[in-house]
């Protein structure tokens, strides 16, 4: 089995592919595209910067490769957001998080603790999608 170190070529295509057409990422590649970064980058992250656009697949995803608890605390912290979900535009999302109860920041880092807890599940889970469904499908082409 690959490591993600060995996997570098492969990670800048899907980036490039993921960044200029998401749609037009297989279902495996927005897989890795969606759940590569939040591996490195940790839940917090994906709030306050890029990525929280697309929350809704990241869940979908995790749920897919059956991590439902990482998947969980997703939806704990969309419910910190008005209307229950993040906004899709990052200032108005950060303006959200920044004018948050103290209740809501604490419950916020607690989640960013639980996730980093669980984050070595998620890249095993990550790395055994990617060698057995990404570079599956590349060896048969």
């Amino acid at each position: 089995m690959l490591k993600r170190k060995d996997l570098q070529n492969e990670w800048e295509e899907i980036v490039s592919k993921g960044s200029l057409k998401y749609y037009s990422l297989s279902k495996n590649e927005r897989v890795w595209f969606n759940l590569e970064s939040i591996a490195n980058e940790g839940l917090i992250d994906h709030y306050t910067n890029y990525g929280a656009e697309r929350n809704s697949d990241l869940i979908e995803d995790l749920d897919y490769l059956g991590l439902i608890e990482i998947g969980n605390l997703f939806k704990k912290t969309n419910n910190l957001f008005f209307k229950n979900k993040p906004p899709k535009n990052i200032d108005k999302r950060n303006d959200e998080i920044y004018n948050w109860s103290s209740n809501n920041k604490i419950i916020f880092e607690e989640n960013e603790k639980s996730f980093w807890e669980k984050v070595d599940v998620l890249e095993k889970n990550l790395l055994k999608h990617i060698n057995e469904s990404i570079l599956n499908q590349e060896l048969k082409k």
